[in-house]
């Protein structure tokens, strides 16, 4: 066969290969998902309200795809460690981040940012909302909100509070109320929500701002004393405690809430396969219950919709972070 023949054969195919690279890939990749694990990624240490609703979604969501889901835990920088990690990863459809609504509060608290929430990721699902709760220590001499207020007010730098980490719904929560009341809290931040129950029960720090979910079961059993929740309506399993809007500060609610995001180049049939297998689990009355049980609200969304929720709390978040004057580097 003469030389030249051979050489346009190579060409041809070559030029083959890359239609199919760029045209038909995708769809291949669609169709073979998922063959292996998917990984979760979260950006906290084991233990948190995080952490639990990645699991409970892990679970539900093995069951629907074929396939396990595996969370995996990177800690670090309010969570930055963990995102930058699964931004850099293959848009493959096998490792996605599980965020929380700090990733709404985190590009006003840092300067400079490597990547950007609404640019480098695709919005896939909203899992859960959760209301914050403020508790206290019980020798704490207040009973309310409005009385850890004032009582901070007449013994400044006393009254220290606790977070899950700098940049948490928690911590920007808590600096929300404090420029509202001038009240004078000192924040305390944790590597995960662990070290501040842990020092809020052992009586280091006065208070603690947490998701409902991790704190519950200490209210429960009499380990911590509940003043406040930060939602708009008070929570059907704790009825007796007000909300801050009762507590003086008509409108307030702020929630914390938990979905999942994934490289920005991840193929939207993947994208879109994972968002309905997460409706459907959130649809299924043992989970829904679960989350109930635990004071989280589960309200699928769309792709579309939750990346305009994730716009919207941006602004929101953004501008308490501001005003408050917090930042991290």
């Amino acid at each position: 066969m003469p030389t030249w023949f051979s050489a346009i054969r190579v060409r041809f195919s070559s030029c083959i290969a890359l239609v199919l690279l760029i045209h038909g890939a995708p769809a291949l990749a669609d169709e073979a998902w998922p063959s292996r694990p998917v990984r979760f990624v979260v950006g906290v240490q084991p233990g948190g309200t995080n952490d639990a609703i990645a699991r409970s979604i892990a679970k539900a969501l093995s069951e629907r795809i074929g396939q396990p889901a595996l969370v995996e835990n990177r800690p670090g920088a309010s969570g930055n460690i963990g995102a930058e990690y699964v931004m850099r990863s293959a848009p493959d459809g096998y490792t996605f981040y599980v965020p929380t609504s700090s990733i709404a509060i985190r590009p006003a608290l840092y300067k400079e940012m490597s990547f950007s929430f609404t640019k480098d990721f695709k919005a896939v699902a909203l899992l859960a909302k959760v209301p914050n709760i403020i508790s206290v220590n019980p020798a704490v001499p207040v009973s309310n909100l409005k009385e850890l207020i004032e009582y901070s007010k007449k013994n400044p730098g006393l009254v220290t509070y606790g977070s899950g980490s700098a940049g948490s719904s928690g911590h920007i929560t808590a600096e929300s109320i404090k420029l509202a009341t001038g009240a004078d809290w000192r924040h305390v931040p944790y590597k995960g929500i662990a070290g501040a129950l842990n020092d809020v029960m052992a009586g280091h720090i006065k208070a603690v701002v947490d998701n409902l979910p991790s704190s519950l079961p200490l209210v429960r059993n009499g380990s911590l004393k509940p003043i406040a929740v930060t939602g708009a309506a008070r929570s059907p399993l704790l009825p007796q405690v007000p909300t801050v809007a009762e507590s003086g500060l008509p409108g307030f609610e702020m929630v914390a809430w938990f979905g999942l995001i994934a490289p920005r180049d991840t193929p939207q049939p993947i994208v879109d396969r994972v968002n309905a297998a997460v409706a459907d689990a959130l649809g299924n009355r043992d989970l829904r219950t679960q989350f109930a049980r635990e004071g989280a609200d589960s309200s699928p969304m769309n792709p579309e919709e939750f990346h305009n929720y994730i716009v919207s709390e941006t602004a929101k978040w953004g501008d308490i972070v501001r005003k408050a004057n917090v930042t991290l580097n």
